[in-house]
């Protein structure tokens, strides 16, 4: 379950999802068509829409899908992507199977991509040469961890909190292992309770990651990542400092990464149009200080190439 802002929507005729408001209510039915009128109520509301089917193939892999463009771009070894990607499938089968997740191949996941970003960080010009893709479910973790790295970087976190925001990161939305799919999958309407279930998926997340051994301030991230800066997030509608540094900054490269993945329901915003989206909602729903810190290094990053101009 993720909230929609609505610049995302401005020029879409219709979408491939419901929308629902905070309670659980339908706003929006699949395929009806998308009016000014409707655009303009939605600034006035909190709207969100549920992530795409999930397929749960647990399975390993042997190596990146090179024919998708991201793919071909990324400079994140193919070694190292694959190892990650294997770890956090092997870390949700656990989770979903309601075993214990293996802190240790947690630990080894997000080392491994620390060190990477840490290796290339100044040899990349654009920052989507540090994403991956592969099944989104997966790949996400793997991207968020690797973004959260870098702006923990840009705003000069120690190397120890550096490791520690890569656990959290690459933890973040483990909870949604302990949501039935037939409610995660439901191809019709959610009812109110089904919708708050899907939500709790930050309180099970939370207690998942204690579970394993973490520590508060890892675990915290899994709570608060969809908090957000003026109360609206959830699960608890905290505000601005009451969410924690690495939850105000998971929030930021969560939202990113969703807004510039190609999802079956809809196909990848650019980066720049996800930086005016994001800057579009400014501190409603990020910190300015964290949001403004992204933005600068992204653009940074791509004016290499003269690309990604925020005008």
């Amino acid at each position: 379950m993720r909230r929609v802002m609505p610049l995302e929507l401005v020029g879409l005729k219709k979408l491939d999802y419901n929308l629902y408001d905070e309670n659980g209510e339908l706003i929006y039915t699949k395929g009806e068509s998308i009016t000014p009128e409707f655009l303009m109520a939605l600034n006035f509301r909190k709207i969100y829409k549920l992530d795409e089917d999930f397929s749960l193939d647990f399975s390993e892999i042997k190596a990146l899908d090179k024919t998708h463009p991201q793919n071909q771009i990324t400079i994140v070894s193919e070694k190292i992507a694959v190892e990650s990607l294997n770890l956090a499938r092997s870390g949700m089968k656990q989770a979903y199977e309601g075993k214990v997740i293996s802190r240790i191949n947690c630990v080894k996941a997000s080392h491994l991509i620390y060190n990477e970003v840490v290796k290339k960080i100044n040899k990349i010009s654009c920052i989507s040469e540090l994403r991956i893709h592969d099944d989104y479910l997966f790949s996400h973790s793997v991207n968020v961890t690797t973004l959260s790295i870098a702006l923990g970087i840009a705003i000069d976190l120690t190397e120890e909190e550096l490791k520690e925001l890569a656990v959290a990161a690459f933890l973040h939305d483990i909870g949604k292992m302990k949501i039935p799919l037939e409610i995660l999958n439901k191809p019709g309407i959610l009812a109110p309770d089904e919708f708050n279930i899907i939500k709790d998926h930050s309180l099970y997340g939370y207690e998942m990651v204690l579970e394993m051994g973490e520590s508060e301030k890892v675990a915290k991230v899994a709570l608060e990542h969809q908090e957000r800066n003026n109360g609206e997030g959830y699960p608890f509608k905290l505000k601005g400092d009451d969410i924690s540094l690495f939850g105000q900054i998971v929030a930021v490269t969560d939202v990113y990464d969703a807004l510039v993945s190609d999802r079956v329901y809809k196909k990848a915003v650019d980066s720049s149009d996800a930086l005016r989206i994001m800057m579009a909602e400014g501190d409603k729903s990020f910190d300015p200080k964290i949001l403004n810190s992204f933005v600068y290094f992204v653009v940074v990053q791509n004016s290499k190439q003269n690309i990604g101009r925020i005008d």
